[in-house]
């Protein structure tokens, strides 16, 4: 059971973003939590949040000819009230034809 503290407190996340951009060395990390995102709890904890931003930050880390990409990280709500996170990194780029591969289960890229 997870309880309240546990889960993804959204003025906690600006933070935690920075975090996981200094373990992943991000050559250049901006974050912008909007306001409704902050003042909100959401459904996952914490740590699975981190698990998630690992992953994100390792491909990014892992894609970049330098190992070390600019990364922006957006957190926004949406319309119908979820948290909506985008990481976006100038590293090497998945073409279209390999999208709706991303996600299941052992599919890599490289």
């Amino acid at each position: 059971m997870v309880h309240e503290g546990d889960m993804l407190h959204g003025a906690r996340l600006e933070q935690q973003v920075q975090n996981m951009g200094s373990m992943f060395e991000a050559a250049d990390l901006q974050v912008s939590v909007s306001e409704e995102v902050q003042g909100a709890i959401y459904g996952i904890s914490a740590l699975a949040m981190d698990v998630v931003l690992a992953e994100l930050f390792e491909n990014a880390r892992k894609f970049h000819p330098e190992g070390k990409p600019k990364v922006m990280v957006t957190a926004k709500r949406t319309e119908t009230g979820e948290c909506e996170i985008q990481l976006i990194d100038d590293g090497q780029q998945v073409g279209p034809e390999i999208l709706e591969y991303i996600g299941k289960p052992y599919f890599q890229v490289k």
